[in-house]
This record gives structure tokens, sequence and C-alpha cells, in this order.
């Protein structure tokens, strides 16, 4: 199996399982729709290929001698460098209480085996999709501080320019939804709000995190019930979205707020992608909200703390001129005084 990480795959997985026929079926299901792989015969073999070149996302086989699935996780979500790496368990094993305890142990996922191919593709597809977008939302986080930074030292700089620039009378302007039912089961204990529809956008589940954003129960969001959830101003614009992305057959991604009966609101990243039959019809969709109402939050602050800013140097600007203007007037009088002394002079002279 080629270990090395392919340039301009869908997202690099790292495969952890004793079995070689495992190991070798989901390396050809994988690398068929794109994925880098890489595979570990064992949990202690998978910590050191972490160590060396961490994996986007690992799929962890539960019964392995030596350390079992589950102690591997626990080791990689004890390690600051490998925390964040999504885990999806592999077992032969369906009993709830084994599929918690992968839980506990750090992961996100279960898949069962025998592999279905559209479940394992479906689940990945979703994980990965979703380590993507918080790796681009951290990115224009960052983005966004820096340049904030620098708009800030560039005005800092620009009012000090004012200050020392009176006597040149001039100003410079300071330039900002998943395969089966057991699925939803598993991810009602999960911290990022998760739904599912019908092909026709008619809510089929809600986990407990989208129930907390939008203060109803399940049965109040099943069918068009949702809508109620959302920020009244973003009803209109987040169904007509839906309905388009629907009608195009393509991924749907907006940001939009929630706001419960008592009047909290707040703004999510919301997600969405088909779910298709073996003819290829859409039969639904699956999709997930990441509450980015911090993010919002601060990004207020900030739009309000540059418009104080800009106001100041206009303030600033105006004061400038006007005393400038000042300047101007006495320099006139100085000048009209001197002529006339110097009118003065030339008549005492021809005296």
């Amino acid at each position: 199996m080629d270990i090395k990480q392919t340039n301009g795959s869908k997202g690099d997985i790292l495969i952890i399982d004793d079995s070689q026929d495992n190991l070798s079926t989901l390396d050809a299901i994988l690398k068929k729709e794109g994925y880098s792989v890489r595979g570990a015969p064992n949990g202690h073999t998978g910590l050191m290929i972490v160590n060396t070149l961490p994996p986007e996302l690992i799929l962890l086989d539960v019964k392995m001698p030596g350390m079992d699935g589950y102690e591997v996780c626990r080791k990689l979500k004890a390690d600051p460098a490998a925390r964040d790496i999504v885990v999806i368990f592999i077992s032969a094993l369906n009993d709830l209480t084994d599929i918690i305890k992968g839980f506990e142990a750090g992961g996100v996922d279960y898949i069962t085996k025998p592999f279905r191919y559209k479940e394992v593709l479906a689940r990945i597809k979703t994980h990965i999709t979703f380590c993507h977008m918080q790796k681009d939302l951290e990115k224009g986080r960052n983005e966004l501080e820096t340049r904030v930074k620098q708009r800030t030292v560039e005005l800092a700089k620009t009012n000090e320019r004012l200050l020392e620039e009176i006597a040149e009378r001039r100003q410079t302007e300071a330039a900002l939804r998943n395969s089966e039912r057991r699925f939803w089961t598993l991810v009602e204990a999960a911290p990022i709000s998760f739904y599912e529809t019908d092909a026709q956008g008619s809510c089929l589940y809600v986990n407990e995190q989208w129930r907390k954003l939008s203060g109803l129960t399940l049965e109040e969001a099943l069918g068009d019930g949702w809508q109620k959830g959302l920020y009244e101003e973003d009803r209109t614009r987040v169904f007509q979205m839906w309905k388009e992305h629907m009608e195009d057959e393509e991924p749907w991604n907006m940001e939009y707020r929630f706001s419960t009966p008592d009047g909290k609101v707040s703004w999510v990243m919301g997600v969405a992608t088909a779910l298709r039959d073996t003819d290829g019809r859409i039969t639904g969709y699956i999709g997930a909200n990441t509450d980015i109402t911090n993010r919002k939050r601060a990004e207020d602050e900030l739009n309000k703390h540059k418009d104080h800013l800009e106001e100041r140097v206009k303030e600033r600007t105006a004061e400038l001129e006007e005393k400038n203007a000042e300047l101007e007037r006495m320099n006139d009088l100085f000048v009209g005084r001197e002529f006339r002394i110097k009118e003065l002079r030339d008549k005492v002279e021809k005296l």
C-alpha cells in the first residue's frame, strides 16, 4: 500500500487495522474516489505514522492485538498535535454499548463490517468536508485578524501624521445531513448541529444540538416546522437558497441565524449534501451547522472599532483644516501690515 500522501487528493486518510483484507478493501474503495490512503497493521505503527505525518482522518479497527482501537484513540486525543484528527471506528460489533464506548474514547463515527461501499463513502465524505470547512474557517479568521491588526496600525500611524502635519495644512486618509437511521442516534451526542430532510426539504430528523439552537422539540421541527427555528428575517433567504440548491442538485452552504422562543439568537455556518439511491436519484439530504456566533460578534466589534477610528480621523481632519485656514488669515494680515509699513517708510524717505 502506498504510504505517501498524494497531492491534490480529496483528503488524507490513515487506516489502522490488523486485517490485510480490510486494509486492501478500504484502500481500493477510497483511492478509487480520489483519497490519499495510508495503512498501519497495528496501533503502535499507526501512532508512529501520525507523529511523522498526521492524516486528516483515521479509520480505526476496534479489535486489534496488543493495543485495541479504543486505547489508540485515547492516546491520540491526549496528544495536542493529534487531538483534532477525525477518528471513525471500524468493527463487526453492532452493540450500542460498544458504539458509545467509541464516542467516549474520542471517535466521531462508526463503520461496521462487512463494509458497505456507499455507507463508507458517505460517512467519510461528510467528515472530510467538515474538516476542510473548519480549516477554511480558521484560515479566514486568521486572515481577518491579520488585516484588522494591519488596519489598526495604519490608522494609528495616519493619526500621528495628521497631528504632526498641522503646519503643512494637509491630511492623510486611512485606507475591511447520513445513509441510515442509526447514524442519527450516534450524532445525538455530537456538539455539532445535524439534521436530515427528504428530497423536498421536509425535515425528518434533528439532533439535540439543533434543538438547543432553535428551542424546538423534534416533533415541532418535523416537516416544515424546522423553519420556525430560524431567525424570522433569515427564513425567506434560507428557504429560497435551499430550494435553488435542491433544483441544481448541488451541495449547499450558507451563513444564517437561529432564534429560540425566548429570544436567543445564534449565527451558524450550515452545510448539506445529497443522499442518493443506487440509480443516483436524490432521496434526501444530510447537513450540519457549526455555531459561529462568537466569530460574528468579534467581526461586529471590529467593524464598530474601525468606524469609530475613521470618524475620529474625519473630525481631526476638519480641525486641522480649520486651524490651517486661521493661519492663512493671520498670514494675510501680517503681509498687509508689512506692506503698509513699507509705504510709510517710503513716504518718510521722500520727505
